[in-house]
């Protein structure tokens, strides 16, 4: 299932910064009204925001539908990815 995982891809579509859908969802790290964490294709997401709510999940097809008002998206590397890169390069300079 992993693989089926990593092959979808990952897209954010943002209405009037209202309501959006998000594709590429591994994982919810985290959600309240004001915060939503999720790990994603492309490393972490950060939702910041008022009277956020997730509407609609699916990790099967990994896709999740919110509302709110969002007010700070940002990715960030995950701890997985983050080591990966680290080990290859002291790989390199061994």
């Amino acid at each position: 299932m992993a693989a089926q995982q990593s092959n979808r891809g990952h897209e954010l579509c943002l209405n009037n910064c209202r309501e959006g859908q998000i594709s590429g969802v591994r994982e919810v790290l985290s959600f309240d009204t004001e915060l939503i964490r999720l790990e994603t294709d492309c490393g972490n997401l950060t939702i910041k925001g008022s009277d956020l709510h997730i509407g609609e999940l699916s990790l099967e097809t990994g896709s999740v539908q919110l509302t709110g008002q969002v007010t700070s998206i940002q990715y960030s590397k995950s701890k997985k990815a983050a080591d990966a890169g680290r080990h290859l390069l002291q790989k390199m300079f061994r």
